[in-house]
């Protein structure tokens, strides 16, 4: 029996979106870390033509709606 990855449809932004609030919600679960996960998938988004600036607002609409934003400190108490 194989593993198999899950497949994202990398022109789909739903999808990629979604896919980062994965990694984000289960970033210390990550066999390889969050960081190295994150970037292999930017790696692929970049593949198939999307540009920085909207991998980025990918990643920022994922973060802003996951449980990694609970971990973030927040503009309220100007911690950031």
């Amino acid at each position: 029996m194989t593993k198999e990855a899950a497949q994202v449809n990398l022109l789909n932004p739903k999808e990629i979106i979604q896919y980062f609030r994965a990694l984000y919600d289960l970033w210390n679960l990550l066999e390889n870390g969050l960081d190295a996960e994150e970037w292999k998938f930017i790696l692929s988004l970049k593949s198939v033509g999307w540009g920085k600036e909207k991998i980025n607002t990918f990643r920022l609409i994922a973060a802003q709606s996951s449980r990694y934003e609970l971990f973030l400190p927040s503009m309220k108490e100007g911690k950031r």
